[in-house]
Formats: C-alpha cells, sequence, structure tokens
C-alpha cells in the first residue's frame, strides 16, 4: 500500500468516527465507553489483520489483496450509505 493509499484510508476511517461520535452522542451513549470500545475495536482487528498478513493463507491469496481490499472498502461505503 503506498503512502498515498494509506493518508486517503486514515483519512476515511477518522471521518467516519467523526459520523460514530455523533451518533453516540445523538443516542445518549456515553463518550468514554464509545471511545474505549472503538479504540479496543481498532487495536484487535489491526493486530488481527497483521496476523493474518503474515500467514502463509497470505502468501497464497497475496496477488488478490489489493483488488480484495478495494471491494471490500466499496462494498462497506454502499453499505453505509444504503442504511
Amino acid at each position: 500500500m503506498s503512502l498515498q493509499a494509506a493518508a486517503t484510508l486514515g483519512f476515511a476511517l477518522a471521518v467516519n468516527n467523526i459520523g460514530l461520535g455523533v451518533g453516540a452522542s445523538i443516542t445518549g451513549i456515553p463518550l468514554v465507553p464509545a471511545s474505549v470500545g472503538s479504540f479496543v475495536c481498532s487495536l484487535l482487528f489491526l493486530s488481527l489483520g497483521n496476523r493474518f498478513g503474515r500467514s502463509k493463507v497470505s502468501e497464497a491469496v497475496g496477488r488478490y489483496a489489493e483488488p480484495a481490499a478495494d471491494l471490500i472498502m466499496i462494498a462497506l461505503g454502499v453499505f453505509q450509505v444504503l442504511t
């Protein structure tokens, strides 16, 4: 992944977290538990993704990783727009 792609993804996730914060405040979820939950889930999924990326399975599907990631990001965007 290039630096530009990583920065763009980071910006998109930050904007998504702003929406998460607004939604949490509207529904009355306390700020600290929502922030801690988001932080813990982010660390968990980053750790799991890192482990998966270094596994033997990733070597077998490595050439399909970038197109698959693109499709997943598009699907997530469409899902969020529709819900």
